[in-house]
């Protein structure tokens, strides 16, 4: 069930179609005696359009009477501000993770102090020099925490130690 009425679903039709057909009727140009020419627009009153000037440029719009008839000045023309576009910013540096050892002992043995990390499921011996995997360098060991460097960024992270 439709909530208008057939006539004036008919008179919508018509008027929709009646605006469209004039939308597409081109802009047509009259020429004067004196070599400038009248531009034909849609529905309005011809604006006067030198012959040289290219077609597309509108001509410009005359003020509003108002203007005309209280002596205001005309608005200040419209300025459109360039857009700046910032600098991408440069990636982020690359930095070394956490060490993912778990402290499980040390053990002094002539002289040289070795201590066990818990890696993934295995047991890692290690003393002061040594290299675990391609990654990780043991650097010292004090009282307090292992020293590790991560290799590929040559940064220094500390493993605390908790005796238990």
């Amino acid at each position: 069930m439709s909530l208008l009425s057939k006539p004036l679903l008919a008179g919508f039709l018509a008027t929709i179609v009646a605006s469209g057909l004039v939308l597409l009727q081109p802009e047509t140009a009259v020429s004067t005696e004196d070599g400038e020419s009248l531009l034909a627009e849609r529905g309005s009153t011809p604006a006067l359009v030198n012959e040289v000037s290219q077609p597309w440029v509108r001509a410009p719009r005359p003020l509003p009477e108002a203007y005309l008839v209280q002596g205001l000045a005309p608005p200040p023309p419209v300025s459109i501000k360039p857009v700046v576009v910032a600098a991408p910013l440069p990636p982020p540096r690359p930095v070394a993770p956490q060490p993912a050892f778990i402290y499980l002992g040390r053990l002094m043995r002539d002289g040289q102090v070795y201590v066990f990390l818990g890696y993934n499921d295995e047991v890692e011996v290690v003393a002061v020099g040594a290299t675990i995997g391609d990654s990780w360098r043991v650097d010292s060991v004090t009282e307090a925490g292992i020293e590790l460097n991560y290799l590929p960024l040559n940064e220094n992270r500390r493993l605390a130690l908790s005796e238990r």
